[in-house]
This record gives structure tokens, C-alpha cells and sequence, in this order.
């Protein structure tokens, strides 16, 4: 008789014969004894490899007076040399052909904490009972039949009752469908609550709620499983993998094949297990890394931090006017649509994916995803085409709302965090007494106004690039963590060159994506690198410099990476797919220019880090705005850099202003 159903058991379960020796033990079994089972041990005595304190299963008689068969108890059970191991045992008499030599199924489970558990094998002993009343009745019913076939009746029914048993003590949903997708009769208990669904159950695609639009889909991915095309493992990972709930649990899902004979799939095991505590768990545990490294992140860089909360206003308020805008050309037109939106919704777009790259840098989870669902739908809306109909109006507002109010909820419920600081939006001055006193009596012995206001510009109001800059190493390292890759931390350049931070504010805001893009679109993956004959860790580095230019400080930023570059080929098919002039006539060097055109992007999918097609436009609408302008440069194999160029200039009027307050 074969025992391989068992194999799909999360118990661990043995079969022995009359006289306690091994005749079949599943996987589940094997590890938890520590123990190969392998042919040489089919036959042996069981106590040769396991033992229990408690004498269950000690000698062969306690079968004999226990014919039916020996409910659960909990002991001790040692294993291999000696490990104690407290589990909840039991054994099953199960009649196979031979009353002579019945075989006995133990079913053994290691006891743990969890009260649901403990709970669920209380219940299995009363459906045991319940089974047990039930042979009785099968037997007395069978008794008048011919002999044989009572006798092959009983071995049925008794292994029937036992795998149900069995099924209906685990917390899993478990039935079995054939290649036509019917829903056999045998299933565990527990299909009730985690199917949300009564039996009895006819087909596999109502248990697992394919929609009609899906069906055939879900029909063609059937029948390779069935007919194994391809192997069944690589198949079944194409098929449904969660199920769809009702009441927001997470059923996970996973498929086991059972063959005959000849090794063809006759039909196959679904084992559905809940996973929603365990992902709750998860999920708690996150928001609590995240709150760490949002404090850490703060506590270290509030300089940027302060500069990322006035920009974030910036944006936000940006974003508002946007939407006032709309609105009030909404109420003049009297009509329920806007015929073109296109140059607000490029405004949009910048500003989120610049919002929702500095709120990732600093952890603010929520603002981030509410930026991100904000995105996904305006290009949702903007694919279907040009009018902005009133009830797409309606819910961009609801979205402005929510931002507005995720920065709020932020900067209260992190109050005693952030305090005072995060209510500020001009950036602090610290100076030493002796740097004071040196500094007024350098702007005593200068008399040119032009000569003094550059001097204090440079002294007191210009500070190291690199101030505004050491933060992005920290998005660099936390996302190639997410991705999976590793990178160096990041390389500066000569950063001592002195700027105007307030006026680079825009330009440093967005250049979170440039860091991001470094790492998600250039480095590769270790092995990758590797067999590339590059280093594990990527390297990303950033050079400054100042020059001159028409009489003027210019300042140049080149961010660097030693990634895969920009393949010029797939940015030409790009070009040619949105119908782009000079994607078969521009070189190299000028068609991935392209990537700075809006909604842009080579990647294939969109990703929480990039592909959106942005971030590269964000960077050069703010470096243009200063009169400045942005190339990149990339050889395939080797890396890319982006170039920036723009003007050193100090905000006289700021410093002016600030000079009167403190005089």
C-alpha cells in the first residue's frame, strides 16, 4: 500500500507495523527525529531511533490492548543521542489488506506556545472520537457483505478516516482538484474559515475567486500544470499565489502533485495557509524599524532635514497653487471637464517625485506612499487622454488633502523628535566669538560696498557643498539594501567649494533621484559585477568645481557611477515607441540626452525607486531655472554621469535683508 499522501503533511507521521517496526515515515518525520530515513531503515525497530519518557509506543503489547488505536498524549520524546524534544503523539490502527499484520500510523507534532495551536489539538481529539464512532457504525453497517469485500471496505473507509483526521488537525486548508478543475470530496476542516466558504466545493477557480476576465488565463495555466509542458515547479509559480479575501486576511497558496503509476499528474494538493498574524507581525515590526531610522536619520542630518521640511512646503504649496489653479478655470468654464492640463500636470509630476524621494530619505513612510499612489494615478488618467473630467478634479484635491495632512501628522506625532525645529524655514548661522571679532574688523578695513557684501556673502553666508551633499550617502546605502546590491559608500570630490546653499535648495532637493537612479539603473548586481570583471560594491562618486564663465562663478556637480551605462540602442527604441524626432539620425551622445525629457524612462516597470521617467527632468527643470544646465555622459558597460552646470550666484537681497535684522 503507498503512503506518499502523507508527504503533503505538516505532521510528522511514521507507520509502523505490529511489532513497532519502521514501514513508512514522511519528510516532516525525518527532520524533526534528525534522522535519514532511507531503505536500510524501512524494517528497523522504531525505539532504535526514538524513544518516549512517557512509555507510549515502548513495547508492542500496548498495540495489541489498544486495538482501535492510542489517542494524543504529550511527553518527551529523545531522538538520536539523546535530544529531548516535548511532543503531542498518537497512533491510528489502519487495516491494509492484511488483518494478520495491521500497520499503525503515529502522528507525532512538536509542541509549541501557541495557544491557537494547543487549541486545535484539543479539538482534533474529539474529531477523532467522532471519527472513531463513525468506523463503529461503517463496520456494523458492512458486517452482512462477502468477506473480502468487507474486508477491503474496512481498509478503505479506516484509511479515509484516518487522512481525514489527520487533515481536519491541521490549521491549513488542504482539498485536492483534478485536471478539470473539479474539487474532490476530501478536504481538511479548516477550508471553512480559510476558502471563506462553505462546502460543498465544485470548482477550483469559484474556491479561489478567478474573475471572469481572468478565467482563461487561469484555464491555459491548468493545463500545463496538468500536462507539465514545462516542470511543475516553474508552473505553479505562474498560477495564483494569494487568495483573494473578503475579510483582508493573507491566505497564501501553494500546489503539490499527486501521480500514478506512470509518474502523469492525476491531481493536485492545494494547501492554503494563513498567514495574516505572521505578515501583521511584520508589518508592525517595520513601522517600528522605520520610526528608528527616521529618528537616526534626523538626529544625524538636521541641517538637511530642516532644508527637506521648507522645500517640502515649497512643494506642497506649489502643488496647492497647481490645484487652485484648475479649479478656478474649472468654475469660469461652467463646464464638468478641463480640455488640457498637461503643463500642471508636469508640475505635478516634478513635484511629487521630488517630495516623495526626500520624504523617503528620511523615512516618512506615509507621505512617501501617498506621493507614490498620487503619481500612479495622474499618469493613470493622463493615458486615457488630454480632459480632466470633474470627478478627476475631485480626487486630484483629495490627494493634495492627504499630503498635506500626512506632513502635518508627521511633524505633530513626532513633536518631542523634531520640536521647535521642525517649525523653522531659514537655516541657522553658528559662529565663535573669535570668528566674529575677525570678521568684523576684516568688513571694517574693506570700503568698496561691492567688495564688503562679497566678502560677508563668502564668509558668513556661504558654507561647503559638502554639507548639503554627505546625506546622499545614506540613500545610497539604504537602497542598494532594498535592491539587493552593494555599493561603497559614496566617494566626494573636492567639496570644500563654498555655495549659496538657499539658492541650490531646488536643485539639491531633486537630485535625491540621480542617487536613486545611480543605484537601481546602474550598479549591478554583485555576481553580475563579477562576471564583468568589476568589483562586488558599485562605486558612485561626486566632483565639484568652480570656474569662471563670462565673468561670472559658475559651479560644475558631476555624480558618477561605475554601472552598466545607457544602452543607446534601447533609448532610441524608446524615441521611436512615443514617436520622438531624431531617434535615427542624432549620435550616441545627444539621443540619450533623451532621458531628461518628461515621463521618460527605459525601464520596463514602474518601482516605489524609479522608472517613472521623473526624476532626471526634476533635476534639469531646477537647474535651468538657475540659469544653468544639465548633460549626461555614459559608456555601455562601463557608467554614467550626470553633469550639472549653473551659476555660483549669493541672493544679495537674503543677505541685505539678514544684514538689517542683525544690525
Amino acid at each position: 500500500m503507498s503512503y506518499k499522501y502523507f508527504e503533503v503533511f505538516l505532521d510528522g507521521v511514521i507507520v509502523i507495523d505490529k511489532d513497532l517496526r519502521v514501514v513508512y515515515c514522511n519528510e516532516v518525520a525525518s527532520q524533526l527525529c534528525g534522522i535519514s530515513f532511507t531503505e536500510n531503515t524501512i524494517g528497523q525497530p522504531l525505539n532504535r531511533w526514538i524513544t518516549f519518557e512517557n512509555g507510549f509506543l515502548s513495547d508492542a503489547s500496548i498495540l495489541a490492548t489498544n486495538s482501535e488505536g492510542i489517542p494524543y498524549v504529550d511527553g518527551v520524546m529523545r531522538v538520536g543521542e539523546g535530544k529531548a524534544i516535548l511532543v503531542r503523539a498518537s497512533a491510528l490502527r489502519m487495516n491494509h489488506g492484511n488483518p494478520e499484520n495491521p500497520h499503525w500510523v503515529v502522528v507525532i507534532r512538536e509542541i509549541t506556545q501557541d495557544s491557537q495551536v494547543t487549541k486545535s489539538l484539543q479539538l482534533k481529539e474529539g474529531e477523532i472520537s467522532k471519527l472513531e464512532e463513525a468506523q463503529t457504525q461503517l463496520e456494523q453497517y458492512s458486517k452482512n457483505l462477502e468477506f473480502m469485500v468487507r474486508q477491503r471496505t474496512q481498509a478503505m473507509n479506516k484509511t479515509n478516516l484516518t487522512l481525514k483526521a489527520i487533515l481536519n488537525s491541521l490549521g491549513q486548508g488542504i482539498l485536492v482538484f483534478n485536471e478539470q478543475g473539479t474539487v474532490l470530496p476530501i478536504h481538511s476542516k479548516a477550508c471553512e474559515t480559510t476558502f471563506e466558504m462553505a462546502p460543498p466545493y465544485i470548482s477550483i477557480q469559484d474556491i479561489l475567486r478567478i474573475e471572469s476576465k481572468e478565467l482563461e488565463t487561469f484555464k491555459m495555466w491548468m493545463s500545463h500544470l496538468f500536462n507539465e509542458t514545462i516542470p511543475f515547479d516553474s508552473v505553479k509559480d505562474l498560477g495564483p499565489k494569494k487568495l483573494t479575501s473578503i475579510s483582508n486576511r493573507h491566505v497564501m497558496l501553494d500546489y503539490f502533485p499527486i501521480r500514478n503509476d506512470d509518474k502523469k499528474i492525476t491531481s493536485i494538493v492545494l494547501v492554503a495557509t494563513d498567514k495574516t498574524e505572521e505578515i501583521r507581525a511584520k508589518e508592525d515590526a517595520d513601522k517600528e524599524r522605520n520610526y528608528v531610522r527616521m529618528v537616526l536619520r534626523v538626529s544625524r542630518n538636521r541641517r538637511q532635514f530642516m532644508t527637506f521640511l521648507k522645500d517640502a512646503r515649497e512643494l506642497i504649496e506649489s502643488l496647492g497653487k497647481g490645484v487652485a489653479d484648475l479649479k478656478a478655470e474649472l468654475n469660469d468654464s461652467g463646464d464638468q471637464y478641463i480640455l488640457d492640463y498637461s503643463r500642471q500636470l508636469g508640475n505635478f509630476l516634478r513635484g511629487l517625485h521630488t517630495l516623495k524621494g526626500g520624504a523617503a530619505t528620511f523615512s516618512i513612510v506615509k507621505l512617501a506612499e501617498i506621493c507614490h499612489e498620487m503619481e500612479d494615478w495622474l499618469v493613470q488618467i493622463k493615458g486615457v487622454g488630454d480632459v480632466l473630467m470633474k470627478e478627476e478634479f475631485d480626487q486630484l484635491e483629495n490627494y493634495y488633502r492627504q499630503i498635506c495632512q500626512a506632513l502635518d501628522n508627521f511633524l505633530k506625532h513626532n513633536e518631542e523628535i523634531i520640536g521647535a525645529f521642525g517649525s523653522t524655514r531659514s537655516r541657522h548661522l553658528e559662529f565663535s566669538v573669535d570668528d566674529m571679532w575677525r570678521m568684523a574688523q576684516d568688513i571694517a578695513n574693506i570700503n568698496n560696498p561691492d567688495e564688503r557684501m562679497a566678502y560677508i556673502a563668502k564668509e558668513a553666508f556661504c558654507e561647503p557643498i559638502i554639507n548639503s551633499l554627505s546625506h546622499f550617502d545614506e540613500i545610497v546605502i539604504s537602497t542598494a539594501s532594498v535592491l539587493g546590491k552593494q555599493v561603497s559608500p559614496i566617494v566626494f570630490r573636492q567639496t570644500e567649494v563654498k555655495i549659496f546653499p538657499e539658492k541650490f535648495s531646488g536643485v539639491f532637493a531633486t537630485l535625491v533621484h540621480a542617487f536613486r537612479n545611480a543605484v537601481d539603473h546602474g550598479i549591478e548586481f554583485p555576481d553580475e559585477r563579477l562576471k564583468k570583471g568589476k568589483p562586488r560594491s558599485g562605486l558612485i562618486m561626486v566632483t565639484c568645481d568652480e570656474y569662471q564663465k563670462d565673468s561670472q562663478d559658475w559651479i560644475k556637480i558631476e555624480i558618477s557611477d561605475d554601472g552598466a551605462g545607457i544602452d543607446p540602442k534601447v533609448v532610441r527604441r524608446k524615441m521611436a515607441e512615443r514617436g520622438l524626432p531624431g531617434y535615427d539620425t542624432l549620435s550616441d551622445e545627444d539621443v540619450i540626452q533623451a532621458v531628461f525629457l518628461s515621463q521618460f524612462s527605459t525601464r520596463e516597470r514602474v518601482t516605489e525607486i524609479s522608472g517613472r521617467g521623473v526624476g532626471l527632468d526634476a533635476i534639469k527643470y531646477e537647474v535651468e531655472k538657475l540659469g544653468g544646465w544639465a548633460r549626461v555622459h555614459s559608456q555601455l558597460g562601463k557608467g554614467s554621469t550626470l553633469e550639472i552646470h549653473a551659476p555660483n550666484v549669493v541672493d544679495k537681497f537674503i543677505i541685505e535683508r539678514s544684514m538689517r535684522l542683525v544690525a
